[in-house]
């Protein structure tokens, strides 16, 4: 029998349950083409809701404040408050998983994740 002493004992059942419903929401947040563009729009700079949607033209106005709402809810995305504009950025967290996950110096990734409808071309205005 292998030796266990080095694992962390595992949570009670409430928690793991909890665990898993937090993770299978943010899985189901982050299933929906339209938020992952929004991610990666969001890794560039801190943007609001008009300019993201500009950028993902045709999508309107009101499905872009929805998908920030539940990528706001998951903690995926920071809400800022600037007199009457409000801007949307990524939580560190997030930022730190995309960094990890899509290599920025890897073009090819972008390649691929749009060849798979992951994320379409959109445009980026400085």
């Amino acid at each position: 029998m292998s030796e266990t002493s080095d694992l962390p004992p595992l949570p009670s059942p409430e928690v793991l349950s909890l665990k898993i419903r937090k993770l299978k929401a943010c899985l189901k947040a982050l299933a929906q083409p339209i938020r992952m563009q929004i991610l990666f729009l969001l890794h560039k700079k801190e943007m609001n809701v008009n300019d993201i949607t500009m950028a993902l033209t045709p999508i309107s106005q009101p499905s872009v404040s929805r998908c920030l709402g539940e990528l706001r809810d998951q903690r995926l995305v920071n809400l800022r408050r600037d007199g009457k504009y409000r801007y949307n950025s990524l939580t560190q967290k997030c930022r730190e998983f995309l960094d990890a996950f899509l290599d920025q110096s890897d073009p090819e990734a972008l390649e691929e994740f749009q060849k798979i409808g992951m994320l379409k071309p959109v445009k980026i205005e400085d």
